[in-house]
């Protein structure tokens, strides 16, 4: 199967809706467009996800990173969090929405575990002034599954729609 489909990606708690939510193909190492197929940027299989790349837009190039979910395991002395080795077949992805901007800036710094406090206020002075604040949302692998979702979403949101629409 392989990466290379048709991925559905989603906005933090985002729902499916075919209409709206944005949906990409990964062919031969380009984004396209997964309404129009227009091309959009490149992507790279990394050890550890996928990286889309898009187009300089607006000075800069947004990056969004496919990544396995991360699990926890609990002993020893707390919780330790678990990211499984990357499988391309996964139907499932958490997803990070960045910047090469970012990228470039955090890959001078150290590992935010081991980071100072200086380092700390220089990495969030420097987020701010971009005005980048992490977001994180999932990528879904096309497939029936996202019509059915796509279907009870509709009937959910149109009731929740019509019940504000009586109290207004």
């Amino acid at each position: 199967m392989g990466i290379e489909a048709r991925w559905w990606v989603l906005v933090e708690e985002e729902p499916i809706d075919l209409d709206t939510t944005a949906v990409y193909e990964l062919k031969h190492g380009a984004v396209l467009d997964g309404r129009t197929g227009a091309p959009l940027g490149t992507y790279a299989v990394l050890s550890d996800g996928v990286d889309l790349t898009f187009a300089e837009k607006d000075g800069d190039k947004e990056i969004i990173q496919f990544r396995m979910p991360a699990g926890i395991q609990a002993g020893g002395p707390g919780m330790k969090q678990l990211t499984p080795l990357f499988d391309p077949n996964f139907d499932g992805y958490s997803v990070d929405f960045t910047t090469a901007k970012l990228e470039e800036f955090r890959a001078t710094l150290p590992p935010i575990e081991t980071e100072t406090a200086d380092q700390t206020f220089e990495r969030q002075e420097w987020e701010e002034k971009l005005g980048f604040f992490p977001t994180y949302g999932s990528a879904l692998r096309d497939g029936p599954h996202i019509q059915e979702m796509h279907e009870r979403n509709q009937k959910r949101y149109g009731a929740e729609q019509r019940v504000v629409s009586l109290h207004v």
